[in-house]
């Protein structure tokens, strides 16, 4: 059986201990907390499946009550792509859509130029009164709170359907190939430099998110989230954020929907057609990894 747009079921379990409090797990992969659950095998029936993977992913052995419901249809928030990473939906009809609302934004509604903004620019462009909005980098805030001699808000970004949020930075790394002594100099200046206090001295100083939750719970930035609420408002964006894009030969994969992104924009094709020309390009590039 061809494995290319297969229909894999699922089963997720709602856990609760005699206190009534709810069992959730977070993912190691994507760092999301869920409901513990995973795929059904072949020739397993549903609930053989919810015991099997709640045991293998918590330890707890469950019996199963009743059935809550059953769902197939990811509209209110369309899958762009498959953990699996060689599928993805550019052209579905809810990602034409979100485009089509982010096209409307300018053509329409008037709330940015029309076409692309260049982003190198952007930031001097607001501090010097040449645009009366901008959505740039969290890196930024410190930067306009020092520098704008106006008074400014910051909000989440529009939504039509439901809200979202790009994430992304960096990473750190400890080579295989490293001595034992440079592996532990590289994990010490790794927990120096994520430490909670850290952490929350980096956010104030650029505008960065705090990479911990606990930084937040520092004195250092609480006192500074309650002088300037603005520094909490990507934090509490995070409560839309969904994994970022991620397939099998990524880079090209991603700037097929930025390519589809920015001929929308402009004018060169509708969101349609852009998407559907990514989507085709996309099939091509991940059909060998199914």
């Amino acid at each position: 059986m061809s494995t290319r747009g297969a229909i894999r079921p699922g089963v997720s379990g709602v856990v609760r201990d005699g206190d009534g409090r709810l069992l959730l797990q977070q993912r190691t992969d994507i760092g999301l907390w869920g409901l513990p659950g995973g795929a059904v095998e072949y020739g397993e029936c549903v609930t053989d499946a919810l015991r099997r993977e709640v045991e293998e992913e918590t330890g707890l052995t469950i019996d199963v009550g009743r059935l809550i419901g059953v769902y197939s249809d990811p509209a209110h928030g369309q899958i762009v792509t498959y953990p699996d990473g060689n599928v993805t939906h550019f052209a579905d009809p809810a990602v034409v859509g979100a485009l089509q609302y982010w096209v409307d934004l300018s053509k329409k509604d008037k709330v940015m130029p029309e076409g692309t903004v260049e982003w190198g620019t952007l930031r001097e462009n607001f501090l010097q009164g040449k645009t009366a909005m901008m959505w740039h980098s969290t890196g930024n805030l410190t930067a306009v709170k020092d520098n704008a001699k106006f008074d400014f808000g910051v909000a989440m970004l529009p939504a039509s359907k439901r809200r979202g949020t790009p994430t992304g930075g960096g990473n750190f790394y400890i080579f295989k190939k490293s001595t034992p002594e440079e592996r532990k100099a590289a994990l010490t200046f790794i927990r120096w430099m994520t430490d909670p206090e850290r952490t929350a001295q980096w956010s104030i100083a650029t505008g960065y998110i705090g990479t911990r939750p606990d930084a937040y719970q520092t004195k250092l930035l609480k006192d500074y989230v309650a002088s300037f609420p603005p520094a909490a408002v990507a934090r509490d964006q995070l409560e839309f954020a969904t994994a970022e894009l991620s397939t099998y030969q990524t880079g090209r994969v991603r700037k097929l929907l930025d390519d589809a992104i920015q001929a929308a924009l402009t004018g060169g094709k509708t969101p349609k057609a852009a998407l559907t020309e990514a989507q085709a390009q996309s099939e091509r590039l991940l059909k060998p990894y199914r």
